[in-house]
C-alpha cells in the first residue's frame, strides 16, 4: 500500500509540474517590453508629452512582466535564468532611477515640462504705426492691425505650451538657443526661416519637426511670435 500510495503521491506532483517555458513565449514578453520602452523615451524626444505618472505605470507593468515570467524558471535551461534575472533587477533599477529623477524636479521646472509656466505673461508683438492706424486714420486699416496682431497672441500660446522647456520662459535660451537677440543659430532670422526651422526640425538636435504636432496654422502663429521678440529681420 505505501509503495502505491508513494507511486501515487509521485504521480500527482509530476500533474501539478510547471510545463519549461517555451522560446516564442520569451520573444514575446521581449517584444512587449522593447514596445513599452519604446513608449517611455518618447517625450525625451518630444515625440508626444508623457508625465510621470504614465511613465511610472508602464516601469511597473514592465517590472511585473519581468517577474511573472520569472516565477516559471524552475524547469527552464539556465540560460533564460541568467537573462531575466538581471533584467529583474534593471527594471527595479529603472523605477527607482525614474522615481529620483521626477521627485528632484523643482516645481518650476516640473511646470516647463507640462506647459505654460505659472506667473509668465507673454509679451505682445511690437506695434507698427503707420499714418492710417494713427488716431483719426482709416478705422479699417486699426481693424487689419488687430486681425494681424491675432495669430501672434496664438503664438505666445502655443510657445509657451511647447517650447519654453527648451527656450525658457522668456525665450532667452535654455537647451535651445536665445531667440531674443539677433544672432540666428538656423537660418537669417527671417519669418520664412523660422517657419522652416519649426517646420523640418534641425537634424542632430533636440529641434524636432513641429508640424505634425501642431499643423500649420500654429506653425505659422508660433514663427509670428518668435519673429516679434526682438531678434527676427
Amino acid at each position: 500500500m505505501s509503495g502505491h500510495d508513494s507511486h501515487a503521491h509521485a504521480g500527482g506532483h509530476d500533474e501539478h509540474e510547471h510545463k519549461p517555458t517555451s522560446i516564442s513565449t520569451y520573444l514575446g514578453v521581449a517584444a512587449v517590453l522593447t514596445v513599452l520602452t519604446i513608449i517611455e523615451i518618447g517625450p525625451l524626444f518630444q515625440w508626444y508629452n508623457l508625465g510621470p505618472v504614465p511613465l511610472l505605470v508602464l516601469s511597473v507593468v514592465k517590472f511585473a512582466m519581468v517577474v511573472f515570467i520569472f516565477m516559471h524558471l524552475g524547469p527552464d535551461e539556465p540560460i533564460y535564468k541568467k537573462i531575466f534575472v538581471p533584467s529583474l533587477l534593471l527594471a527595479g533599477l529603472m523605477v527607482t532611477v525614474m522615481m529620483l529623477l521626477f521627485g528632484s524636479f523643482t516645481r518650476a521646472e516640473q511646470m516647463a515640462y507640462k506647459g505654460p509656466v505659472l506667473g509668465y505673461v507673454a509679451a505682445p508683438p511690437p506695434k507698427v504705426e503707420t499714418p492710417e492706424g494713427e488716431a483719426g486714420g482709416d478705422p479699417a486699416a486699426g481693424g487689419a492691425e488687430q486681425v494681424a496682431a491675432a495669430p501672434a497672441v496664438d503664438g505666445a500660446e502655443v510657445f509657451k505650451t511647447n517650447c519654453v522647456a527648451c527656450h525658457g520662459p522668456e525665450a532667452k535660451g535654455g537647451v535651445g538657443p536665445n531667440l531674443t537677440d539677433a544672432e540666428w543659430k538656423n537660418g537669417s532670422g527671417t519669418l520664412a526661416d523660422i517657419e522652416t526651422t519649426l517646420n523640418k526640425g534641425v537634424t542632430g538636435t533636440a529641434m524636432i519637426s513641429w508640424t505634425p504636432i501642431l499643423g500649420d496654422e500654429k506653425i505659422k502663429a508660433v514663427a509670428l511670435y518668435v519673429h516679434s521678440l526682438g531678434g527676427g529681420k
